[in-house]
Formats: C-alpha cells, sequence, structure tokens
C-alpha cells in the first residue's frame, strides 16, 4: 500500500469543487461548462432525444449518465450542470410542490422537468447561479435550452408552459425578469426550502395558487 498523487488540469479542478457545492474558491469564476462545449459542436447528424422518464426523486448528479456515441456535447453540458447542488436544491422544490398538487412529472437527459398538473404542461428548465455577475448569461443559455426542447420534444410535451428556475435569486436590476415575461417563459428561483416567483408569468402558475 501506498499513497500516491495524479495531476489533474484547473478546469477539473474546479469542476470538482464546483460539484462539491464549494463555491468560496474561486468556482464561481470559472467558465461554464457550455462555454467549452457548444462552440465544439460541429455535428451534422439528425438532432439527438431521450425518452421520457417518470421522475419520483430527483437524483444526484452522479445518477444521470450520458448515452449514445458520440456522445452529444449538449447533453454532456446538461448532465454537469445537474452536478451543481443549487441546481438540484430547486428541482427538488419543485418536483415536490408539483407532485403535491398530484402533478405528473418526468425528465431526461436533455430536460430537467417535464410535468402534468391542473390539466396544463410545464417544462422547467434549472440554472445554477454560483456567481450572480452570471445571472445574465445563465438566462440566455436557460432560455436556448427551453426553446431548443419544446421544439425537439414537441410530440412528447406539446405547448408546455416554459419555466426557467434559478438555484438562487439574481439581482432585481438585471431586468431578468421583465426579459422573460416579454418572451412567454416562467421565471423563478428557490430562497432556502421556499420557492419564489420573480415575474408576473410565475405568479400564475399552479405552484403558486
Amino acid at each position: 500500500m501506498q499513497s500516491a498523487v495524479r495531476e489533474v488540469s484547473e478546469i477539473a479542478y474546479y469542476k470538482i469543487l464546483a460539484a462539491a457545492d464549494v463555491a468560496d474558491v474561486g468556482v464561481s469564476l470559472l467558465p461554464s461548462t457550455e462555454e467549452f462545449v457548444v462552440p465544439s459542436y460541429t455535428s451534422k447528424r439528425e438532432i439527438p432525444k431521450d425518452a421520457l422518464r417518470e421522475l419520483r426523486v430527483v437524483p444526484e448528479g452522479a445518477g444521470y449518465v450520458p448515452h449514445g456515441t458520440p456522445v452529444d456535447v449538449y447533453e454532456s453540458a446538461a448532465l454537469q450542470e445537474r452536478a451543481r447542488a443549487d441546481h438540484q436544491h430547486i428541482l427538488t422544490l419543485v418536483t415536490a410542490r408539483l407532485q403535491a398538487l398530484g402533478g405528473e412529472t418526468w425528465y431526461n437527459n436533455h430536460m430537467d422537468l417535464f410535468a402534468n398538473v391542473d390539466d396544463g404542461r410545464l417544462l422547467v428548465e434549472a440554472k445554477s447561479l454560483n456567481d450572480v455577475r452570471r445571472a445574465v448569461d445563465r438566462m440566455r443559455y436557460g432560455m436556448g435550452q427551453l426553446f431548443d426542447y419544446r421544439m425537439r420534444y414537441r410530440p412528447e410535451i406539446g405547448d408546455a408552459q416554459p419555466i426557467l428556475a434559478f438555484g438562487s435569486p439574481p439581482p432585481t436590476d438585471a431586468g431578468i425578469a421583465e426579459i422573460l415575461d416579454a418572451n412567454g417563459v416562467s421565471f423563478i428561483s428557490s430562497e432556502r426550502e421556499q420557492l419564489i416567483p420573480l415575474n408576473t408569468r410565475a405568479r400564475d402558475l399552479p405552484l403558486f395558487r
């Protein structure tokens, strides 16, 4: 038996810290996963899809496994996002609330959460927010995913109401709530164990009735 040390890259090091929810050692300054993987996406194959699976309990980040050859980089980015604690926390709060209302909940390797509740359909994309300076960038990427999945999975989810869920509230002066309202997207966040509606569309959701 002996101890061994192996070098890891700086990026890998910060990803490990982010997965462990260590937020005070510069993790928030690391470019997000999508900034690395999305520009390299040049495949011309058919748009990848994944079957919906019933969501009873939100699994840990390691509970999501990419599939397919080659691995879809968008799927990979989504799965790495789910390793972050605040991302999983707000998904757990939303899922619990929907199930308490009698809703049915599903997910797959692309979509964080799809639900049927009160005769309506909801599509939820969760985003961690370790650095409030990146709030607008996180919004932009989340909107892109919501609009992508609504088209990609239209046969499965129909015209589901898009919801962007932040792991913590963004700065109020960022204008995110107004932008999302104007684009038909509900905006919510978590604050400890509470869900908070952050724009007009969100206040009309079954989550807050």
